[in-house]
Parts: C-alpha cells; sequence; structure tokens
C-alpha cells in the first residue's frame, strides 16, 4: 500500500497556476537583488573614475605650479605669465560644462521639506527608483492585478531585501568600502530602503485582511503580525523629529523593535531563515570591526581611556584624549562614548576632530593629541557643558572609535572656500590647518584659501581665536589666505585680534535691508622685498552676516584654476551656497567661455540628531 501511495502522489499533476505563482515568488526577488548588484558596480566604476580624475588634476596642478615658480624664479618681466589663467582645451572647456549642468542637477538643486532640511535631487531619485523598482517586481505579471499573484510575492520581497538594511545602517559597511561614499550619505539609503520595504510589508498584510478569525491563532499568522507591527513602531519612532528630540528613546526603540522583527520573522517563514542571518551577519560585521578599533585606539598607559575636558565658555567645552592610537584626515570625525555623561552607557555620539596630526621634521607623522570643541545644544551635549562646568580640567572616562567620514579633497584645486557658521568651524578648520601643513611641505598644489565664520556673538568667538590666530601668522609666506569673522549680533567690543581698528566704511550687508556694518581689517605688513606670490595674508572681522553669493562670486571669477567651495553650518548658510552655485560663474555657460571649474562639498548640520550637530 504504501508504494502505492508514493506512485500515486509522484503522478499526482503539478497545477501550472501554483507553480507559476511560485516561481515568481522566487524569481522575482532575486531579479530585484540582481539590480542593486548592479547599481553597486555602477557606483564602484564611478568611484574609481572619480579617484583618477582628482589624482590627474592634482599632478597637473603641482606641474603647472611649479612651472610658474620657474618662470617667476627667471625675471620679474615674466610676472604677467604667472598670474595669467591657463588656457584650456575647447574639449576640456565643453567636459567641464557637462560636469557642472550635472551637479548643479544632481547635487545643488533640492527639495526643501522643511525650514531646516531639504533632499538633493540625487537622494530624491534613488527614493522614487527603489520605490519604483519595488512596485514593479512586486505588480508586475499578476494578470490584472489578482492577489494571489502579488499577495506573497510582496512579502517575500520585504523578507529578502531585508539583509540591504543591516548592509547600509552600519558605520563600516560593505557598500561605503567599495563605491567610496560616506556613511552618512548611505545612511539616507538605509532610511529610503526601510520605508519602501515596510511599504511591500504592508501590501503583503492587506492582502490577508479578509481571512477568517480562527487562522489568526495559527503561529505563522500571528508572528507575521508581531513582525509588521514592530516594523511599524521602528518607522513611525525613526523620524527626524523623534531622532533630533529623543534620540535615547528612539535607539532603545529601535533595537527592540529590530530584536522583535527578527524573532517573529524566523518563526513566520522559516524558509527565509537566510535573509535573517544575512540581515545579523552584515551588522554584526559592523560591531565587531568598531570594537577592534576601539580596542586598538583606547589601549596603552597611562589612563588610555581618560580624557580632559575643559569649558572654555558659557556654551563651548573642550575635549582633549591624549595619546590615542589612531591616524586621520583634516574634516574626519570620531564616535566617543562617554559613560559618565551619557544615559545610556553604550551609545556612542559623532564629534568632528579639531586639530590634524602632527609630524616630524621628516614629514612623518607622530603621537597627536585628539582635540574636540563641542558646542552645548541639547541631550548628550548639553550634559556634557554642566559636567564640564562643574569638573572643569578634570579627567573623563571617554573611548573613540574612528576615524569615520569622506573629507573633501581640498588639496587637489587651485582655489578653496571654507564657509562656516557657528560650531561648523570645527569642520572647516582643520581642512585650513591641512592646507596650510601640506603648502610647508609643498604638496599642494592650493594657490589660495577664503576662511569665512559667522557666529551670532562675540562671545562665540573665543575659543577658536588662537588658534586662527596662529593658523594666520603661519600661512604668511606659503599661500594667499584671507580670513574673514563676521558677528551678526554684537553684544560687546570685538575681541582683540593683535592689533584692530575699527574702520568707519560701511559694507556691504547681506540682508536685504539697508542697515550699516562695520568692518576690522588685520593685516601684516610686508616688507618691500616681499614678493607678490602667495605670501599675503589677512583678517577681517566684520559686523553683520557674510555676503555669500558675492563672496562666492567674486572667487570663482578672480580663481586662475579649480575652485572648492565647502560649507559647514545651518540650513539657510549651505542652502545659500547650493543656490549660488547653480548660475552665474559656476555655471556651465561660464564654464564654456574659459572659467574655472567649481566642486562643492557641503555638511549641513541642520537635519539631523542633536549628537550629530555638535561635532561640527
Amino acid at each position: 500500500m504504501g508504494n502505492v501511495t508514493t506512485t500515486n502522489n509522484a503522478a499526482r499533476p503539478v497545477n501550472p497556476y501554483r507553480a507559476y505563482i511560485r516561481w515568481q515568488r522566487v524569481a522575482y526577488p532575486k531579479q530585484l537583488w540582481d539590480l542593486v548588484a548592479s547599481a553597486i558596480v555602477f557606483l564602484i566604476i564611478c568611484n574609481i573614475i572619480h579617484l583618477w580624475r582628482m589624482r590627474s588634476r592634482k599632478q597637473a596642478l603641482m606641474r603647472a605650479r611649479g612651472t610658474q615658480q620657474m618662470v617667476a624664479g627667471d625675471s620679474e618681466a615674466n610676472a604677467d605669465k604667472t598670474n595669467s589663467t591657463p588656457v584650456r582645451s575647447k574639449g576640456k572647456r565643453l567636459r567641464g560644462a557637462v560636469d557642472a549642468a550635472f551637479r548643479i542637477f544632481a547635487f545643488r538643486r533640492s527639495i526643501p521639506l522643511d525650514r531646516h532640511y531639504s533632499f538633493s535631487l540625487t537622494e530624491v531619485f534613488f527614493t522614487v527608483g527603489y520605490l519604483a523598482a519595488v512596485l514593479i517586481w512586486s505588480f508586475v505579471h499578476s494578470h490584472g492585478g489578482q492577489r494571489q499573484f502579488w499577495g506573497e510575492r510582496t512579502g517575500a520581497i520585504a523578507s529578502r531585501q531585508a539583509p540591504l538594511l543591516t548592509l547600509l545602517a552600519g558605520k563600516n559597511n560593505l557598500v561605503t568600502l567599495v563605491t567610496g561614499i560616506s556613511y552618512e550619505k548611505v545612511n539616507i539609503m538605509h532610511r529610503a530602503v526601510g520605508r519602501t520595504l515596510f511599504l511591500a510589508a504592508l501590501f503583503h498584510s492587506f492582502e490577508k485582511y479578509d481571512m477568517p478569525k480562527r487562522v489568526l491563532a495559527f503561529p505563522q499568522i500571528y508572528t507575521g503580525v508581531i513582525a509588521t507591527v514592530a516594523w511599524t513602531v521602528i518607522i513611525l519612532t525613526s523620524f527626524r523629529t523623534i531622532r533630533n528630540q529623543a534620540f535615547e528613546f528612539f535607539l532603545v526603540v529601535h533595537i527592540l523593535s529590530v530584536v522583535a522583527y527578527l524573532v517573529s520573522m524566523y518563526f513566520h517563514w522559516k524558509k527565509d531563515a537566510m535573509y535573517l542571518y544575512l540581515f545579523i551577519g552584515f551588522w554584526m560585521l559592523d560591531r565587531v570591526v568598531r570594537g577592534i578599533r576601539l580596542l586598538f585606539i583606547n589601549r596603552g598607559k597611562p589612563q588610555p581611556r581618560r580624557a580632559i575636558v575643559e569649558h572654555v565658555s558659557e556654551d563651548c567645552i573642550r575635549l582633549v584624549l591624549p595619546n590615542r592610537h589612531m591616524t586621520w584626515k583634516a574634516g574626519q570625525h570620531v564616535f566617543l562614548t562617554l559613560p559618565g555623561v551619557s544615559i545610556l552607557p553604550f551609545e556612542s555620539h559623532p564629534m568632528t576632530i579639531a586639530n590634524i596630526p602632527e609630524r616630524d621634521e621628516q614629514g612623518a607623522r607622530k603621537p597627536t593629541d585628539l582635540v574636540f570643541y563641542i558646542r552645548a545644544m541639547d541631550g548628550f551635549t548639553r550634559r556634557l557643558q554642566q559636567y564640564g562646568s562643574r569638573h572643569h580640567g578634570e579627567l573623563v572616562i571617554a573611548l573613540a572609535d574612528g576615524p569615520y567620514g569622506k573629507p573633501p579633497p581640498v588639496n587637489t584645486f587651485t582655489t578653496v572656500i571654507l564657509v562656516a557658521g557657528g560650531s561648523g568651524i570645527a569642520s572647516t578648520l582643520p581642512l585650513l590647518l591641512d592646507i596650510v601643513e601640506t603648502s610647508r611641505r609643498k604638496k599642494s598644489p592650493v594657490l589660495r584659501v577664503l576662511f569665512v565664520w559667522s557666529v551670532k556673538r562675540r562671545g562665540d568667538l573665543n575659543w577658536a581665536i588662537e588658534k586662527i590666530e596662529a593658523t594666520h601668522k603661519e600661512a604668511i609666506g606659503l599661500i594667499d589666505i584671507e580670513l574673514c569673522i563676521h558677528v551678526s549680533r554684537p553684544d560687546d567690543n570685538l575681541p582683540s585680534l593683535a592689533k584692530l581698528e575699527e574702520l568707519e566704511d560701511p559694507v556691504s550687508p547681506t540682508s536685504p535691508d539697508k542697515k550699516r556694518s562695520s568692518e576690522v581689517v588685520l593685516e601684516k605688513p610686508s616688507s618691500d622685498n616681499s614678493p607678490s606670490t602667495p605670501t599675503e595674508s589677512q583678517l577681517k572681522v566684520t559686523i553683520g552676516r557674510p555676503d555669500i553669493p558675492r563672496l562666492l562670486s567674486d572667487e570663482i571669477q578672480s580663481s586662475k584654476g579649480p575652485v572648492a567651495v565647502v560649507g559647514c553650518g545651518p540650513s539657510h548658510m549651505t542652502q545659500a551656497i547650493r543656490t549660488s552655485l547653480c548660475s552665474g560663474p559656476a555655471g556651465p555657460s561660464a564654464i564654456l567661455k574659459g572659467g574655472a571649474e567649481v566642486s562643492m562639498f557641503i555638511e549641513s548640520f541642520g537635519a539631523v540628531r542633536p549628537g550629530e550637530k555638535s561635532r561640527k
């Protein structure tokens, strides 16, 4: 009888309708992964091309600078040749114009979400593109939208694309490693993928809405309900407002909800357990790498896990981590863990390193303390400020993990414009220090730097004035550097910067009204024997906000080569930079006529949580 039964089962005809549905449920999620893999390969190729072009540009600029110095040294009659702008071929101008048009369209144009945050068109295209791909593979070939086709398929896509979430979420993720895209931007993709897959999961759940109540008692059903509820909680608590106002709450809820999702999904559909293992594996990769870094960076004696906390102004803390075993690039940041200050002992916060690695006479890097200037906003940074006011100059337990971030390659341009608002100087000042240091070693093609810092009150200048003065003095004889400070709400006399005299002549205000501004200038006296090539440096302190469009326009038009514009500050400042670089001397038509090519690098701390705001 057993043999007969087996024979009958084997001979039972396969329902082609159900077989086709099962094939779709297996094949279409795989095809979606093929699309994701193709996109990553495309980004890898773009990164390779970008690195090659950046290296070639620097080499060409270094050769041009060396030639100019030789010409300038032959005779004073060749001064015009030294100061002239290099002539580019028509083909190079056309390529530069195409690049400018693409950058304007993809990165500089933005769609405002609110007064603090906006999406670049690249972010919009990725979100819309991934959403479209998921919807197409969910509903294509469903023969008039029949539930039997798309109901199970949407669930399979939501489940099998889930590893992409942790692949894009970690600070040490593989996408950043192979594409060169910073983890901050990859995290934007992480949120877009999460919300898109949540929508697919909802389609899968709604397809079951008319299921008999007695079926809800089945483990496969109620575990699916739990997974959907957990995902809903993750989505609702991950909006920017909640992350900004209650990050610790968001972090705890996020972790607990993810655990609930993983456990419930395992029992809901064990056939997809492999994708859950990948989900956990990508997360563990990031944690293992971070753990190894923590042990390596914070090892040694004496007191390897201690930091000195100093209260330098009303709302600014200076944190010094001595003798950390790490190296970094100017503009990078680390994640700091201060168990004695944080609500959660394991939470970490990104802070930009305010100094650069020191070098010996041979140019080799030597042990350097990590220095941070942290402005108190709210949450963690406010607690740190209160701790510093009570324990000024004392030691606090601090663990560093990093470095992270993809700083702009400022030493591959002829002119660099650094614009900072408030505590954004903690990102732009290290770049200035790096340019000066690299120029001292004659390994930078930068000829001119315009450094702009805008603050609200006089007291906001106190913690950085000494470093600015030191940089100002060191730049003499190296590069043409102009340091401009703007105080928008002066509440007292400006701090003494060497010998300052207030000028009576007004400068152009940035706001539409006609209020008068005053300017204070510090200019180093130059001897008659001083050369006219990059040796000048002056410091301006202006009452009023900077006129960003005018500053950028003047610098770009007068540049003798490619220009880098780096901005870090509140959203209104970075938006002004984006808008200014969409036309005029940075536009395609100006480049076609021989104008300088312009690259933009923006860090906006108006769109992240408080702990991230303060890192600048």
